[in-house]
């Protein structure tokens, strides 16, 4: 990584001659996804990796090597849905389980035939994932509320309710 940002002019080079060749694709496609990538999907991400600064990549590289936020997993006060791709060689699936473990009230939602690019090349599948686990954060939290409520609003009679009639015996 520290080679990449002193010699990113060279990496730069060396990238553009990679995606030319197809050995970017190749290895976005083998290290990236699972087994239903598009094209345009792999065209999008080594198009990208390309283009991307060397030096970035790889500082952002270290600092994700240097970052552990294990301990603050257990103080999360909100749920939390954590995907687990099953073919995922960049964040491994032991990794996403123990990150569900951790953090109270995570619920690990496992896409086996997802890589680390699931988000994209499964879109729908993901999306429906988190549709239905906030549907079931929403729902808990509106019962969670009512009774609350409930068990706070001491019970009082209900108001009498007037009519416009009843008020214009006054008026006379």
């Amino acid at each position: 990584m520290y080679l990449d940002i002193w010699l990113q002019p060279l990496v730069w080079l060396m990238n553009w001659q990679g995606y030319l060749s197809g050995s970017t694709h190749i290895a976005m496609r083998l290290g990236g996804f699972g087994v239903q990538p598009t094209r345009a999907q792999l065209e999008q991400v080594s198009l990208l990796a390309t283009r991307n600064s060397p030096a970035v990549q790889a500082k952002g590289n270290l600092a994700m090597m240097r970052w552990d936020a294990t301990a603050d997993l257990s103080r999360l006060t909100i749920p939390a849905l954590v995907f687990i791709g099953g073919r995922d060689l960049v964040t491994r699936p032991e990794a996403g389980l123990a990150i569900a473990d951790l953090a109270p009230g995570a619920h690990a939602q496992m896409m086996p035939t997802a890589g680390h690019m699931g988000p994209m090349e499964c879109a729908e599948a993901y999306n429906s994932a988190i549709e239905r686990f906030a549907d079931e954060v929403f729902a808990r939290s509106a019962q969670s509320a009512v009774a609350t409520q409930a068990s706070d609003t001491p019970h009082r009679p209900a108001p009498s309710r007037r009519t416009h009639g009843d008020d214009d015996h006054r008026a006379l």
